[in-house]
């Protein structure tokens, strides 16, 4: 019998000026298409440029809470699962994915339940964390939770968040809800990416969980690049409140489970300025869920719910349960492209 661990995933970020340059090349050499000789000489480069314009960002939110949010929301899994061992696995910064399995096996752990802090799936996103996890486990077996969009702790935890921030934001007349997901490239919605259905998805539930009855919209941040990226942006959706003459606007960081650049600088500062020039008098922003007990309930439950099911492969897309589909190029139920982590096993 295997005694499983539980590997809490996520980006990382820089805690101080030191990590920047590092987290950014081990970014761009993520995220950069091209050889690997290619990107060796392209990543620090564009590191060290992109280094000098986001330094004042971070230095305004006191570098980034992303690993201690990550690390105390594992320790939350880790009082609630008791004798199972946790650990966290950053993509761009320590304790790196490697560091993350090397102490599930010191702990003793024979197997690993990979757990990423992104509720909705995207191969850009969870789909990255899980190919780190193949590379790093060996031999050991790995259960691959691929998505929680829908998860029940998760959807009360979210909205509670838009109450509480609804209850103090001032003026009167109906608040706009703008739901604030991270964007993602036409290139990976072209190739059947989920993400942009399961964020649609959390949404509504959230949205129906509180019984909100006034104006809710979707708008997608942070994108990068010359590429199409999904649509509306969020700063177009808040042009577009505003000409509807609203008053009152509550972003939600609908993807986001902790704090970071994007929720702190981005749509703390950069967004809500943006609003405010547009005529938007009444500005605030729901928190992230954070350490929330209904939602560290929830990925208790999902990662007590995995544990000894290794042998069963979940569709990212469809969700669907077949212990073939780890050796199929496709689901067999949608038809969704095999992705490379649950390939390798």
């Amino acid at each position: 019998m295997v005694k499983p661990g539980v590997l809490v995933l996520n980006f990382g970020g820089p805690r101080g000026p030191d990590e920047l340059v590092p987290f950014l090349t081990s970014l761009f050499d993520d995220v950069l298409p091209g050889p690997r000789f290619v990107k060796a000489l392209a990543a620090p480069a564009l590191a060290m440029s992109r280094a000098r314009t986001v330094r004042a960002n971070y230095e305004l939110i006191g570098w980034s809470p992303v690993v201690a949010t990550s690390e105390a929301q594992a320790a939350g899994i880790r009082e609630r699962l008791a004798d199972v061992p946790v650990a966290t696995g950053m993509l761009f910064t320590s304790p790196s994915v490697s560091d993350g399995v090397k102490a599930l096996r010191e702990a003793g752990a024979d197997a690993i339940v990979a757990l990423a802090l992104f509720p909705q799936f995207s191969l850009s996103t969870t789909g990255a964390a899980f190919d780190r996890v193949s590379d790093a486990a060996g031999p050991l077996p790995v259960h691959y939770i691929p998505h929680w969009h829908d998860a029940p702790g998760y959807i009360k935890a979210l909205g509670r968040t838009i109450q509480d921030a609804a209850a103090t934001l001032p003026g009167e007349g109906p608040i706009q809800l703008l739901f604030s997901p991270h964007g993602l490239p036409l290139s990976y919605v072209n190739r059947g990416d989920p993400y942009p259905d399961h964020v649609r998805e959390t949404v509504r539930l959230a949205v129906e969980a509180i019984g909100w009855t006034d104006p809710v919209a979707i708008g997608w941040q942070s994108r990068v690049g010359p590429m199409k990226w999904l649509e509306p942006s969020t700063l177009s959706e808040v042009d577009r409140i505003a000409r509807g003459g609203h008053k009152r606007l509550l972003i939600v960081p609908v993807a986001f489970v902790g704090e970071h650049i994007e929720t702190l600088h981005e749509l703390d500062i950069e967004v809500t300025e943006h609003a405010h020039k547009a005529g938007i008098a009444h500005v605030g922003r729901a928190r992230a869920v954070g350490t929330d007990p209904d939602f560290l309930d929830a990925l208790s439950n999902l990662a007590r719910k995995a544990i000894g099911r290794f042998s069963v492969a979940s569709c990212v897309k469809c969700n669907s349960e077949t212990p073939k589909y780890a050796g199929k190029p496709k689901c067999p139920s949608c038809a969704f492209e095999t992705p490379k982590f649950a390939r390798a096993r």
